[in-house]
C-alpha cells in the first residue's frame, strides 16, 4: 500500500499539501469523460441544461484544489512552512517531531518544511534530482504518519 501511495505522490495524482485527494484524480477523469460523452449523446438527445451542468463541475473539479493552493501559500510563510503534511494544520510552536494533533499523522519538521518548499518554491531545479528528492521526503512522511519508525 505504501509504494502505491508513494507513487502516487511522486507522480502528482495525490497531493495533500495542494488539496489533490486520492478521489479527485478519478473523479477529474471521470467528470471529463463524461463531459466529452455528453457532447457525443447531446447530438443524439436532447436533454435541456445537461452541459452546462457538466461544465459547472468539471470548472468545479479543476477550481477547488487551486483555492485549497491559494490559502495553503498564504499559510506558509507566517507559520515557517511548518504544516502538517496531511491536513495542512500549522504546527509551528509545536516540537520538531510528533503527532498533528488535528489529523494524529506523525510528523517531522525537516520533512514537512521540506516538501512545502519543494512543492511552492519560486523556481524548480532539475527535474530528476526533485523527483528523486521528493520520493525520498514522502517516503519518509508515510512513514511518520503511519507511526512507523525507519527500519
Amino acid at each position: 500500500m505504501q509504494e502505491r501511495e508513494l507513487d502516487m505522490l511522486i507522480s502528482k495524482r495525490w497531493d495533500p499539501r495542494k488539496g489533490v485527494s486520492k478521489q479527485l484524480g478519478t473523479i477529474r477523469f471521470f467528470v471529463l469523460i463524461s463531459f466529452i460523452g455528453i457532447f457525443i449523446i447531446g447530438e443524439i438527445v436532447s436533454v435541456p441544461y445537461l452541459h452546462l451542468f457538466w461544465l459547472i463541475t468539471l470548472i468545479i473539479v479543476w477550481l477547488l484544489p487551486r483555492g485549497i493552493r491559494i490559502r495553503t501559500k498564504r499559510k506558509l510563510e507566517p507559520h515557517h512552512w511548518f504544516l502538517c503534511l496531511w491536513c495542512r494544520y500549522p504546527l509551528d510552536g509545536l516540537d520538531d517531531e510528533g503527532v498533528c494533533p488535528e489529523c494524529g499523522a506523525g510528523y517531522r519538521k525537516d520533512v514537512c518544511v521540506n516538501l512545502y518548499r519543494s512543492a511552492y518554491r519560486g523556481y524548480t531545479p532539475d527535474p530528476a534530482v526533485l523527483i528523486e528528492r521528493e520520493k525520498e521526503l514522502w517516503r519518509e512522511a508515510i512513514k511518520l504518519r503511519d507511526g512507523m519508525k525507519d527500519e
